[in-house]
């Protein structure tokens, strides 16, 4: 026997614990926990999570979305049972992408198969402690960003989702980018800065944690890059988390020179690698 099952709702809060001391490294895993936690209706009503019972000390877990999003959270380096793969099957359908540890998500790529991407990253983290901050160029304007910001903000979303997100450019869904921007305005923590009204670059989070956030769609207008805009942006997102008792994680691509000099500026270091592997639909 594998020792795999759908994890119960009895089941979520010792997940949880175990997800603790590594959260930097799990926080899209943690947040819909935490998410979940605060539900007074069904759990889990869009994700399922597996759990290893036969597993000693914290329970290696498989979080599986609908839409095909795979987050483990596997601990140690034993190999996966075949048993598994038709649960992931079942709490999904079909495949869209497994994310987190490089370590971990090659785990999942022998269970599941290699996938037809896989993009490897940096995993950074920062807390108060150790933060620098950056001053704001005297041009720029930061706010935070709300939902009525969302075609406002448009355009340098489109740009940050050809440039950094999009395996193929062609793909690229308007109507869905306007969408999941303004889904993202209302329920994450998004900074923006302005020069003369024209947004010009943009920070926020893209998953909220227990005690870390994960960052994500940091972006600068190419023509207005290397002026400190990043920096600036980043700073006043990262002012917020702190004062909330957060740290923060997120992953950049290790040939993204620039950004990773951004991040070091601001206290950063790197933790761990990470990885995303694509799937076709």
């Amino acid at each position: 026997m594998s020792g795999w099952r759908f994890a119960s709702a009895a089941d979520l809060e010792p997940v949880a614990r175990g997800l603790r001391e590594w959260e930097w490294a799990y926080v899209p895993f943690s947040a819909r926990l935490a998410e979940s936690a605060q539900r007074s209706r069904r759990p889990w009503p869009t994700w399922s999570v597996l759990v290893d019972e036969h597993a000693s000390g914290a329970s290696p877990s498989l979080l599986v979305t609908r839409s095909g999003l795979v987050l483990p959270a596997l601990g140690g380096d034993l190999p996966l049972p075949r048993a598994l793969r038709p649960l992931v099957y079942r709490a999904c359908g079909r495949l869209h992408s497994a994310m987190g540890l490089r370590a971990e998500v090659a785990r999942v790529q022998e269970l599941l198969g290699r996938g037809y991407a896989v993009v490897d990253y940096l995993l950074m983290t920062v807390d108060a402690a150790s933060c620098r901050s950056a001053a704001a160029p005297a041009e720029l304007s930061l706010q935070r960003g709300r939902a009525r910001d969302a075609k406002r903000l448009f355009d340098l979303q489109r740009a940050y989702e050809l440039e950094e997100v999009l395996l193929d450019g062609s793909r690229f869904n308007a109507d869905e980018c306007l969408r999941l921007l303004r889904r993202g305005l209302q329920r994450e923590l998004v900074y923006f800065g302005t020069v003369r009204g024209h947004p010009v670059t943009k920070a926020g989070t893209n998953a909220r944690g227990v005690a870390v956030d994960q960052i994500g769609g940091v972006f600068t207008e190419e023509p207005r890059r290397g002026r400190g805009y990043g920096a600036a942006v980043m700073t006043e997102l990262l002012r917020s988390l702190f004062a909330a008792g957060k740290s923060a994680t997120l992953f950049v691509k290790p040939d993204n020179r620039s950004a990773i000099r951004l991040y070091e500026n601001l206290g950063f270091v790197t933790r761990d690698e990470y990885r995303i592997c694509y799937y076709r639909s």
